[in-house]
């Protein structure tokens, strides 16, 4: 794909930066392909909610429904639908807060444990064989533009509602 023309508003500049974004879609999903210990399929999702969690977990802290909203960036029925299907599979315990009856707390259980530490390793090591196709100033480059990226997309969805 050749570079569009710089002006930001011209169709080949837009026809240009959708088609790059949806390439790197594609080309992500398949970096984000996780399976469990015995191989099968994860989906993305529970993938994203088990790595969250081992945040969490790592730092002592029992997110409720609203954290996982905010961290995982999707709506709160499909937090709670994501939640209980995870419950359903044992991965997670979802306990009343004592001090706050209206909120849920969510803790990995240790087969959930075991699963998040996995995932997350795979996934580290995935991202790093990556990364190791970059010379040092490219990565600098690249988590950079990425970081540009992100912080442009927040801003402009925060202007948009």
């Amino acid at each position: 794909m050749t570079i569009p023309p710089q002006d930001p508003g011209s169709s080949e500049t837009i026809n240009a930066l959708r088609e790059h974004l949806q390439l790197l879609m594609r080309r992500l999903g398949r970096l984000e392909n996780h399976q469990d210990e015995a191989g099968e399929s994860i989906t993305t999702s529970h993938a994203e909610a088990l790595m969250v969690l081992l945040g969490f977990h790592v730092q002592g802290k029992k997110p409720t429904l609203s954290d996982m909203v905010e961290h995982l960036r999707i709506d709160k029925s499909n937090v709670t639908r994501l939640c209980q299907r995870m419950k359903t599979d044992g991965y997670i315990h979802i306990e009343r807060d004592p001090d706050d009856r209206r909120a849920k707390r969510i803790t990995l259980s240790s087969e959930g444990l075991e699963l998040a530490e996995h995932v997350n390793a795979q996934s580290l090591t995935r991202f790093s064989t990556f990364l190791e196709t970059f010379s040092e100033e490219e990565r600098t480059n690249l988590l950079g533009c990425m970081g540009m990226l992100n912080t442009r997309l927040e801003e402009m969805f925060e202007l948009t509602g």
